[in-house]
């Protein structure tokens, strides 16, 4: 399979730059499958469903610009040496997309830490070693971000390997998060993505099928995380079958609080079904963005079209924001001005933050009545551009203003 161009890191001046300049961007199409479970031990079928699968993706037309795999290639490895020949074997069935690039995440068959006490995030790096490498420094190569026009996809790895405490495995631990949040907290993308192995919400409450609920309050901080920098939907595998409400129309839902973040489990490219909560067959998902826009497509093994989904991203609001839309007013006419940094269209509480041409972040504050302190009596900022973000303290996507001031001392 082809190696993913590394995105660009999040921060740079240049980056948000360029964002900030850069017209409307163009439709794309990509493609989400997890849980093929090549050389299954649960299903021996497993790699022939697979091969079903990547010849329905390969019909498609137009092509996608990219393949996200959410995790679980393989059922079990006794060692390195076979999860590595295991590997081979997927990407010798993938081989009909060689010409997409495909963005894996780490499951748990893929970890080892099923049936095996050994680490498998070895062969998983040295099967893609050109994974952009701009994650945390405590999960090098299994948990990335990469940009493709106004979405940003971030990877994160829910199957630490801790041999000495199976229970702690499904878990998105503090370090991820951390970054997660850094990484959402800077970038424009329109569209944001959090891709893993390891649904968030089970079935039912209690239920014994393995998620993220196993280690709850981990799981409800990393939703809170996603929540906050206005991810619209995890798309994660482990459970095999199709998924998006929470499973509320089987009846088992057990939603969170928060339900602005969708969970999208598309968790049937080849692995035994799982039966009982709807969903019920093997599967891909279809996306096509354009411009705010997003429609989901489900389609089956045999090329039928199962189910959909369709959002738009709120992307602004001109004036106070309508009865309804909260968190979401418009900001523009950011300038330099007496007193500090002033902008119009919301005058309650904001965060403001203040990057040098480096990108890197000098001053944030909060603000209201249009009107932030920076650089204040404290301020020590010398003479130049700044590249300065508004947002509503309560914001949700479409709200900020991303804007340059010049400062003259």
């Amino acid at each position: 399979m082809p190696s993913p161009a590394c995105a660009p890191k999040v921060g740079s001046f240049a980056l948000l730059a360029c964002l900030l300049l850069a017209g409307p961007a163009a439709a794309f199409r990509f493609v989400t499958t997890s849980d093929s479970h090549v050389s299954s031990d649960m299903n021996t079928e497993s790699g022939v469903v697979f091969g079903y699968v990547i010849s329905r993706i390969d019909g498609l037309g137009p092509r996608p610009d990219f393949w996200v795999f959410g995790g679980d290639a393989y059922h079990s490895a006794s060692d390195s040496a076979e999860a590595m020949a295991l590997w081979q074997e997927w990407k010798y069935i993938a081989d009909p997309l060689a010409d997409i690039p495909v963005y894996p995440a780490i499951g748990n068959h893929d970890a080892n830490i099923y049936n095996h006490d050994w680490d498998g995030t070895g062969p998983f790096r040295a099967s893609w070693p050109d994974l952009p490498q701009n994650g945390p420094p405590e999960h090098p190569g299994t948990v990335y971000s990469f940009r493709h026009q106004n979405a940003i996809f971030c990877v994160v790895n829910t199957n630490l390997y801790y041999p000495a405490t199976y229970a702690a495995r499904f878990k998105v631990d503090q370090a991820q998060r951390d970054w997660l949040s850094a990484v959402l907290d800077t970038t424009t993308a329109v569209h944001r993505f959090v891709i893993g192995h390891v649904e968030a919400w089970p079935p039912s409450d209690g239920s014994s099928h393995s998620s993220l609920q196993w280690n709850a309050a981990d799981r409800d901080a990393f939703w809170q995380v996603m929540a906050s920098g206005g991810v619209q939907a995890y798309v994660c595998g482990h459970i095999h079958l199709w998924n998006k409400d929470y499973f509320a129309a089987s009846g088992f839902g057990n939603p969170p609080a928060d339900t602005s973040v969708r969970q999208i489990i598309c968790g049937g490219a080849g692995g035994s079904l799982v039966s009982g909560y709807g969903g019920y067959f093997y599967h891909f998902v279809v996306w096509d963005i354009d411009g705010p826009s997003v429609v989901a497509r489900v389609i089956d093994s045999y090329g039928v079209l199962r189910d959909s989904l369709k959002y738009t991203v709120a992307t602004g609001f001109a004036g106070p924001p309508p009865a309804g839309t909260p968190g979401r007013p418009g900001i523009s006419g950011l300038r330099l001005a007496s007193g500090g940094i002033r902008w119009e269209g919301y005058g309650g509480e904001c965060s403001v933050e203040v990057f040098n041409i480096a990108g890197r972040k000098v001053w944030s504050g909060i603000g209201s009545g249009g009107l932030a302190g920076w650089p204040g009596n404290r301020g020590r900022a010398g003479s130049g551009a700044y590249l300065v973000r508004v947002r509503p303290s309560n914001w949700r996507p479409g709200g900020q203003a991303l804007g340059r001031v010049l400062l003259i001392r």
